[in-house]
């Protein structure tokens, strides 16, 4: 799509179309337990998908290799449902379905095992599941005397573990729900050598969710007024808790929850441990009678568990390691290499100022510990490490350097314009002119248009005297990612620069480097790997500056020193400049008064109100949070959701309603 407007040049905007064709459509049948099995009824789950990723509503027919038709079958919700059969020995079925544009596809289901076991799950009543265990005769004879184990956990956690012997084709086990916490139980049958036969999982609700209660401080409020709300929070047996709670505000005109749209409760108890994205996770707990859908989403997308193989290996070790707090570890050593041990370390912050001392243990190896250490912005530190004697003399020190994580590139998403309604759009017009009130009742004048701006980076304390000419500049961010590299490591990573035999630098194969340190002109063959980037604060590279008939490379580089030419390394002592953290911006709020309440009315149209990532109940279980309303008369809903420090969950929405228009 091209626009073109008077006096200015041709825009153009490509907007990426998402199809939807029936004849990509995707139905999968997963029968429960994991198997079909010769012999042995069994409910077998199906979800159809576009070619969207979304569920799509089909229906047809199962049939056998004759063409026989088997059962029917169609979808429930989000295009997942069951059907129920008895499979035969060397028999192939496929799913007959007749697609939205009137073609006919054949889907097959899985293969026909001749020999096996199953697993079936039912909810007997309120408090107590069926478990129902069929062996084909086969196993039935010749396994009578081996042990099989039937496990059932939930949240990490083994719940029940039972060893069993199949002495007849069919076992059944009832269960009392108590035994397992809120959320999704998951049942597994190993044979005796620990290997998985079969996996069904079912979600076990106790409703013991926190109660949340919202009390707004009135019945009606103006635009622009102060809205308080208290919080009261009770554990399920009406007992009030303290915790930790976040309450977001949005405006219902803006934005909106999608129907059955996800919360924390079902996000860590349900679909943390089903596969692929959960369409609209919410509807399954949304009033009653949704056992039969959230059943099928279960024999479909929780279909698969993870590898019992490498849960009994012996080397098994987590995939994911702990995270750790921050701290300066490091080793002193001697002259030969060797460790120092239980000598005396000391580290030095000279703003805000800080002295703390340790010993090395017998490795040499010594650590500082504490998130104080560390500022938000920046931190030098200063290591110093004595020998025996309280003397610098034949001893070093080495901190490890934390190395930055690399992530690989996200999936590009979908832009905010494709598929969109009027709500979205709607929304997206009413930003600038909230802006433009957020600037204007605090003093800082009217909001412009976008104007981008290409600045040079300038290295402070440079002595480069033509700045303005510099083709290639690498500033204090650059550096400090570059870590302990030294001056032709970092150089290296940037440009293709080479040594030469006569022990000059030479750039691109034709610029010889002549090297500026603070001002002074220094050997290139010593400082090159002599300065690290931590010494250093910005490299400027000037091009093409002839010299004695060769093209010369100036390169500049601005020490923290400003000194460094000179600069000797202190025996015993080391520099550490770790990567520094920042603490999370504050959610921009305003704060009405008699001044500025009414400057430029009708520009504040925040969509989102409010946002309170940490709200903490006392030991009444209460708390109060306050906020300005906007200047759009509409409603508001309010959604709070935390946990107490039982690790117990609970979530609400509250509509907050009769906001009148009227100006204060």
């Amino acid at each position: 799509m091209q626009q073109k407007d008077k006096g200015t040049d041709t825009t153009t905007l490509s907007i990426p179309v998402i199809f939807n064709r029936p004849e990509k459509t995707d139905l999968q049948f997963m029968p429960e337990g994991g198997k079909l099995v010769a012999g042995i009824p069994i409910k077998v789950g199906f979800k159809a998908i576009g070619e969207n990723g979304k569920g799509i509503s089909v229906s047809g027919t199962i049939v056998d290799s004759r063409q026989q038709t088997i059962a029917s079958f169609k979808p429930m919700h989000n295009g997942m449902g069951f059907v129920e059969l008895t499979p035969v020995a060397n028999e192939k079925y496929y799913a007959k379905v007749l697609l939205r544009n009137g073609d006919a596809k054949n889907y097959p289901l899985p293969k026909v095992e001749s020999t096996g076991t199953a697993l079936q799950i039912v909810s007997k009543s309120a408090d107590s599941l069926q478990l129902t265990i069929c062996a084909t005769p086969d196993l039935v004879n010749t396994s009578a005397s081996q042990s099989f184990y039937l496990i059932g956990q939930a949240r990490g956690m083994i719940c029940y573990a039972e060893a069993l012997k199949l002495n007849t084709a069919i076992i059944k086990k009832t269960l009392a729900k108590k035994i397992f916490p809120t959320g999704i139980a998951r049942f597994t049958l190993l044979n005796g050598n620990s290997m998985p036969l079969n996996e069904r999982i079912i979600y076990i609700n106790h409703n013991d969710d926190l109660q949340i209660t919202i009390s707004p401080d009135r019945k009606s409020y103006s635009i622009r007024d102060s809205i308080g709300i208290s919080l009261q929070v009770k554990d399920k047996n009406g007992k009030p808790v303290e915790g930790t709670f976040s309450m977001a505000v949005t405006d219902n005109s803006q934005t909106r929850k999608n129907k059955g749209e996800g919360n924390l409760v079902n996000s860590l108890l349900f679909t943390s441990d089903l596969k692929g994205d959960v369409e609209e996770p919410g509807y399954y707990f949304e009033g009653t009678g949704k056992d039969l859908e959230l059943d099928n989403l279960l024999l479909t997308q929780g279909w698969v568990g993870y590898s019992w193989k490498d849960v009994f290996a012996l080397k098994s070790v987590p995939k994911y390691q702990p995270e750790k707090e921050f701290s300066i570890n490091g080793k002193a050593f001697n002259i030969f290499n060797k460790p120092i041990k239980q000598t005396s370390v000391t580290l030095l912050r000279k703003f805000p100022t800080l002295v703390i001392d340790t010993v090395t243990d017998d490795n040499g190896r010594f650590k500082f510990t504490g998130n104080s250490y560390l500022p938000a912005d920046s931190a030098f530190f200063f290591i110093s490490v004595k020998n025996k004697r309280g003397k610098s003399f034949n001893v070093d020190v080495q901190v490890d350097e934390f190395a930055v994580p690399v992530f690989a590139q996200a999936a590009r998403p979908v832009p905010w314009y494709v598929n969109t309604d009027t709500l979205i759009l709607n929304n997206s017009h009413t930003r600038q002119a909230g802006l433009q009130t957020e600037a204007k009742y605090k003093g800082e004048g009217t909001t412009l248009k976008e104007v981008v701006i290409k600045a040079k980076k300038m290295i402070k304390g440079s002595q480069n005297p033509n700045p303005e000419l510099d083709n290639e500049i690498y500033d204090e961010k650059e550096l400090n990612e570059a870590r302990t590299m030294s001056l032709f490591e970092v150089l290296g990573t940037k440009l293709p620069i080479i040594k030469i035999n006569r022990g000059f630098y030479v750039i691109n194969r034709h610029y010889q480097v002549q090297l500026i340190i603070d001002g002074k002109r220094g050997s290139s063959e010593i400082f090159m790997d002599y300065l690290t980037a931590k010494d250093i604060k910005g490299i400027e590279i000037v091009y093409a500056m002839t010299m004695m008939g060769y093209d010369i490379a100036v390169v500049y580089v601005t020490t923290y020193s400003g000194d460094s030419i000179y600069l000797k390394h202190t025996p015993g002592v080391y520099v550490y400049k770790p990567i520094p953290f920042n603490t999370p911006p504050q959610f921009y709020r305003p704060r009405y008064t008699d001044k500025n309440r009414g400057i430029a009315i009708g520009g504040d149209m925040r969509s989102t109100i409010h946002w309170e990532p940490n709200i903490i109940t006392g030991k009444d279980g209460k708390a109060t949070v306050s906020f300005f309303s906007a200047d759009n008369p509409v409603d508001y809903t309010i959604e709070v959701e935390g946990t107490d420090l039982q690790g117990n969950l609970g979530t609400i929405q509250y509509k907050l309603k009769n906001l009148p228009e009227s100006a204060p």
